[in-house]
């Protein structure tokens, strides 16, 4: 006879979000999405990071933060805490791959 595996308890349907201010904002942390947010970000074309911060949060939370507007810094300190929301992981261990990634 086949084992049944019920995974109804493990599987987590919540979005992930990240806080600036008092505002909440939902990441999508959905696969395809994640994907593509890392494609995008790799690039370390600016238009192509807006364009994946606005993926992963949504043009409305992306016009309230005035990521158009953003200094790279600021810019920089979004894209890993989305990522760090994505991942389920802590901002400085999402900073600490950044680090790793870009060679310092």
């Amino acid at each position: 006879m086949a084992k049944i595996i019920n995974i109804s308890d493990k599987l987590n349907n919540e979005k992930s979000k990240i806080v600036v201010g008092t505002k909440e904002y939902a990441v999508n942390d959905g696969i395809a999405t994640v994907t593509k947010f890392e494609e995008m970000a790799a690039t370390n074309s600016v238009s192509k990071i807006t364009e994946a911060i606005k993926l992963a949060i949504g043009d409305k939370a992306a016009k309230e933060l005035k990521v158009d507007e953003m200094s790279v810094g600021n810019m920089k300190v979004l894209m890993i805490a989305i990522f760090a929301a994505m991942l389920d992981i802590e901002y400085d261990d999402a900073e600490a791959r950044f680090r790793k990634a870009e060679g310092k």
